[in-house]
């Protein structure tokens, strides 16, 4: 069934309407004592040339950099505790008018220039510099000082000037100075000319703007303009919020800020006047002073602290502005660039030049339980919990379940090339086109919360449980395991045919038959996406919990937030749209906001970086003193600051410590500590880059840390020496020593040669001479002499083993070898014995040390008596082999091996007892009639 409602009555239509703003201003943010600034009474402010902002209390002064304050008072050495006006010199130094005169600060410190001048006492209202170097000081009594070269010239009103209350003073771009007092306007130029039409005007300050237009705001009678040489007045009864003005200031895009002492302040911009008080968020009525920042930030002074406005791209649509409810549910732009907004429960607003026209249950809308929207060639689809309303021209038709659709409760619509609409309902999905219903899927699992219509009639639904391709493969899109199972909120296809699904674990991106994706880890605020669109330039906006996050190719990820005008940084699910102009709509649960990427309110800046301290141990360090340290001055701390005014917490940091980091480091932080360095020279660089991309200069300080004394040359040369002088002397006794023993054995060998081995030769020769003389007589003699002959063989034998054995020039494996040969040379001759070796020429490179000698020796003197008296060989032979250090020499021989009957003797437990003493395994292997093997494995030393 189709019900048609038509809006035929005037007065219901009339009814239906609500005024509002285009957008509800916004006071970004305010801070106060409670905050860190020294005093809540501010006087003025200043941004100096090196990104800081300096703000004059009734009680000191505090310089910003975005994130914290460092306060300066009288005990700081500041002349007077109320900083009144400052100034920056042409010499980079700044000067502070306070009520006790002018205080210059440079490095962190104060010195007063009016010391012992009449202006020591004196309220400084006001401080200019002109061209020439002169400084202009405005007093509240004394009237005018003119300052140069250390003279101080004093002009009051017997000298022309309007009064002795100098109020403000500033230089034209035509080079004029004017000077603004309590008694009206002059110019200055050795001589005052009265500005008539001012004249008797008490004049609180003086602003020039962009376009030339000199500013004088009176205490009184409200702004006057001086323009193509006429002057015009704007006050209370033309719109300005108050009469007395305390201050003027202009940003970049040509909008005037007018402060006024109880009534807040006044926006300028094209005729139209716009005004902020503490109703709007402006911390309090009463205004000193007012600043436009060099990026477009607005630091608004009053006597409750500070307050902000940023400029923005963003305009905040809320119940003040027309809206019956704030939490936005849904979004739609129409051609004829109407804007459909549904609150909770509280139906949909259309929004057009300015106007809210509401459509609720009350005047046509089935159901004020609106889910979605969307508009195709200017006719509105609004999806409800009882159907689909079709809007069209102040009419409304409906799709139900009368139509055909499967459930009432419609979670999200979709609009296809065609003009077709897809609906999503609790039963599934349908598509509507010329007035026809047709039920395309019924089968999908979960709560449908977004449609895309792809090519080839083919869907990508987004789900509570995953993402859905009704109808097609699930691996012919390669869904990851992870977004086939994940609440997936929000699907959109961009200009290059990308695809892009927002999750609750962060964004998926379907591009050249793959899937990529993108998290908090990968910069996003936060990993729950609500919704995404995309502006005419390409850059993809990813709505979320956390803010709005910006997309733009390969620059970091930027994200919008509270501080940047939001309204709420929480964002409800597909309800974004982009209207005919560009402009671009998200819905979040403190309103809706439009945000236009093509307004350049704010002035793209890099930050400004500092290193704000270098300290070490516990001392703060000057740039001026020679940055060199000793070994145990071993913990250094570096503080830096990048300020960004407009998003102190966008910038990131890059440092790097050359000497000791190989690269690059990225941080958040503002400080880092670097501790037990080695000596050498160090330089701690850092630099920064914003949100936007935009990178600071670099800066750097260099210093040097000392050897240790144990470090440096002489000490390394002094230990030196002794270390190689110690170890000349030990070898040196070493080589002594050895030589003393290396004589004192061939002392002993020659000993032994001479003098025992002569005697037991001389009896063993006297013994045959003996036996042979007595031959014939008594036999026992003859016996005991043979075997006093043999005795004393035995022993010349003996004591020529002894003498080998600790002659230090017979220690090689050579000479062993040559020993065994020749010990049995005569015996093997007699049994007519071959005895065969290796080549031994090699082996007078090796030398053992005498216990090994002495046991191999005897091992193998042993082993060839064997051979010799027991095998009945024919043949010995000896070979020897060494290789990485290891010896083995082994004997054969081809006799008749050994009896299995035979009882062990001594000799072969006397074999394995002395390769075992000397580190080695024995080996012995025997065969009847097949020979006798005896083989030394073991390590040279």
């Amino acid at each position: 069934m189709r019900l048609i409602i038509k809006t035929i009555c005037l007065f219901f239509i009339f009814g239906l309407f609500v005024q509002g703003s285009d957008g509800q201003i916004k006071i970004h943010k305010n801070f106060g004592s409670e905050d860190g600034l020294c005093q809540s009474h501010v006087f003025s402010i200043y941004e100096d040339q090196h990104g800081y902002l300096w703000f004059g209390t009734f009680d000191g002064v505090s310089q910003w950099n975005g994130l914290t304050f460092r306060n300066f008072h009288t005990y700081d050495g500041l002349a007077g505790p109320q900083v009144l006006s400052i100034c920056e010199g042409q010499d980079g130094l700044l000067y502070l008018g306070t009520n006790r005169g002018v205080s210059v600060y440079q490095d962190g410190q104060f010195r007063n220039l009016c010391a012992g001048t009449p202006l020591e006492k004196e309220d400084i209202r006001a401080i200019y510099q002109d061209d020439t170097n002169r400084f202009y000081f405005g007093t509240r009594e004394r009237g005018l000082c003119v300052y140069k070269d250390s003279v101080f010239t004093f002009y009051d009103a017997e000298q022309g000037l309007t009064g002795n209350d100098v109020s403000a003073i500033i230089q034209t771009g035509e080079e004029q100075i004017y000077i603004a007092t309590d008694s009206g306007l002059c110019r200055f130029d050795s001589t005052f000319t009265i500005v008539p039409e001012l004249d008797g005007v008490a004049i609180s300050c003086l602003f020039e703007g962009i376009d030339g237009v000199l500013y004088a705001g009176t205490y009184h009678s409200g702004l006057y303009m001086y323009k193509n040489d006429s002057w015009s007045v704007l006050n209370k009864e033309t719109g300005l919020a108050g009469n007395a003005v305390s201050s003027i200031a202009q940003r970049h895009d040509s909008t005037l800020f007018i402060g006024t002492f109880r009534n807040g302040v006044s926006s300028y911009t094209d005729g139209i006047l716009q005004c902020y008080n503490e109703e709007n968020g402006l911390i309090n009525n009463s205004v000193f002073t007012i600043l436009a920042g060099r990026d477009g930030t607005v630091y608004i002074g009053t006597v409750g602290g500070v307050s902000i406005i940023k400029p923005t791209q963003i305009d905040i649509f809320n119940q003040d502005c027309g809206l019956e409810g704030s939490y936005v549910i849904a979004l739609a732009a129409a051609e004829s660039g109407k804007i459909f907004a549904a609150t909770l429960d509280k139906g949909v607003g259309v929004y057009e030049d300015g106007f809210w026209l509401w459509l609720n249950k009350g005047n046509g809308l089935v159901s004020n339980d609106v889910s979605d929207i969307v508009s195709i060639n200017d006719i509105t689809y609004i999806g409800t919990s009882l159907g689909v309303n079709v809007y069209r021209e102040g009419e409304f038709d409906f799709i139900t379940r009368s139509e055909g659709l499967l459930s009432d409760e419609v979670t999200a619509l979709a609009a296809d090339k065609d003009g077709g609409l897809y609906i999503g309902t609790e039963g599934g999905i349908h598509h509507w086109q010329d007035g026809q219903l047709s039920v395309l899927n019924h089968t999908i699992k979960g709560d449908i919360h977004a449609i895309l219509p792809l090519p080839r009639q083919r869907l990508f639904v987004a789900t509570s449980e995953g993402l859905s391709i009704p109808g097609t493969e699930p691996d012919a899109f390669n869904i990851p395991a992870m977004l086939s199972s994940a609440k997936v909120y929000t699907l959109y296809k961009s200009s290059c045919d990308h695809i892009y699904a927002g999750t609750e674990n962060g964004l998926y991106i379907f591009s050249e038959g793959k899937w990529d994706s993108l998290n908090v880890h990968s910069g996003l605020s936060n990993n729950r996406i609500s919704a995404i669109t995309e502006d005419e330039r390409g850059r993809i906006y990813l709505s979320t919990l956390k803010g709005i996050n910006i997309l733009d190719q390969d620059k970091p990820v930027r994200i919008l937030r509270y501080t940047d005008g939001l309204p709420s940084e929480e964002f409800n699910i597909n309800s974004c749209c982009r209207d005919p102009k560009g402009r671009l709509w998200f819905g979040s649960i403190r309103g809706a906001i439009r945000f236009d990427p093509d307004k350049n309110v704010l002035k793209k800046m890099p930050p400004i970086i500092h290193i704000c301290e270098m300290r070490v141990m516990d001392r703060i360090c000057s740039r001026n003193e020679e940055l060199s340290f000793n070994h145990n001055q071993d913990y250094h701390q570096f503080s830096y600051i990048g300020i960004n005014l407009s998003a102190p917490h966008g910038v990131t940091y890059y440092i790097q410590l050359q000497g000791a980091d190989k690269d690059w480091i990225r941080t958040d932080q503002t400080m880092v500590n670097y501790s037990h360095l080695d000596h050498g020279g160090y330089r701690f660089r850092v630099k920064a880059v914003n949100q936007w991309g935009l990178w600071s200069k670099e800066e750097s300080i260099g210093f040097s840390i000392k050897p240790a004394f144990w470090e440096q040359w002489w000490f390394i040369l002094t230990v030196t020496i002794l270390v190689i002088g110690t170890i000349v002397i030990h070898v040196y006794f070493r080589i002594r020593s050895v030589l003393a023993v290396e004589r004192f054995r061939t002392k002993i060998a020659a000993d032994l040669h001479d003098s025992i081995g002569s005697g037991l030769t001389e009896i063993s020769i006297l013994g045959e001479v003996i036996s042979r003389q007595i031959k014939n007589s008594n036999q026992n003699i003859e016996n005991n002499l043979r075997r006093i002959s043999e005795t004393s063989r035995s022993l010349i034998d003996s004591m020529s083993d002894i003498v080998w054995l600790v002659n230090p020039k017979r220690d090689s494996l050579y000479d062993l070898i040559l020993r065994l040969k020749d010990s049995y040379s005569e015996l093997l001759s007699e049994r007519g014995i071959s005895f065969k070796t290796n080549d031994l020429r090699v082996l007078g490179r090796i030398h053992l040390p005498m216990e090994h000698r002495h046991q191999l020796y005897l091992l193998f003197k042993e082993a060839l008596n064997n051979c010799i008296k027991h095998s009945n060989c024919k043949t010995i032979s000896l070979q020897v082999d060494i290789s990485n250090k290891e010896l083995i020499m082994t004997l054969f021989d081809d006799g008749e091996g050994m009896r299995k009957n035979g009882s062990p003797g001594n000799g072969l437990a006397n074999m394995k007892n002395r390769a075992k003493s000397i580190g080695g395994e024995f080996s012995l292997r025997s065969l009847p009639q097949g020979g006798t093997m005896v083989r030394f494995r073991g390590r040279v030393k």
